[in-house]
């Protein structure tokens, strides 16, 4: 059974994230609309990873999709991605999706990411070289006419074709 009180706080920090957002000129709808649009990511074929600080508190997430229909060339797309303020530049969310793409055997990558956001755009494919990712390819995302940008990374080659590639992550990602 999940703890209740871990449930508010990853509601709370999803609400901070989506207020952070209205600043790039994004945002979610109401906040009722918002805590339904948490809680629907932490089932599959979304996979919500907590990110704790060092003190143990809930210092932000990580929201991963598995298999998506959106992004049908990638084994995992990063969707969502959020660190409280006062616990960013410690390394805490580089550590988070190191981890989670070794654990989904991660090939190919997908996100978006807001034009007006030129941290995240700086921050993502710094993050993937020092992974030993080769560049990205961004492209305006296809689905909202520009309004945000696709990132895409992909490794090595495709020893296996995508289906089967994607249902080793789908299982991997179930299995934390």
């Amino acid at each position: 059974m999940e703890d209740v009180g871990l449930r508010a706080r990853r509601c709370a920090l999803y609400d901070e994230y989506n207020a952070e957002l209205s600043h790039y000129g994004a945002v979610r709808g109401h906040p009722e609309e918002t805590k339904t649009w948490a809680e629907s990511f932490m089932e599959l074929p979304w996979r919500w990873v907590d990110i704790y600080a060092d003190d143990g508190r809930l210092a932000g997430f990580l929201i991963l999709g598995f298999g998506l229909a959106c992004h049908p060339e990638c084994d995992v797309y990063i969707a969502e991605t959020y660190l409280a303020p006062d616990h960013r530049g410690r390394g805490l969310m580089s550590a988070a999706v190191k981890d989670s793409l070794k654990k989904n055997f991660s090939r190919s990558v997908a996100l978006d990411v807001l034009p007006k956001n030129e941290l995240a755009l700086a921050y993502w494919p710094e993050l993937f070289r020092e992974m030993g990712w080769p560049p990205c390819e961004k492209t305006p995302y296809p689905h909202d006419e520009g309004e945000t940008i696709a990132m895409y990374f992909e490794r090595g080659s495709r020893l296996e074709k995508n289906g089967q590639l994607r249902e080793r992550a789908l299982e991997a990602a179930m299995l934390y």
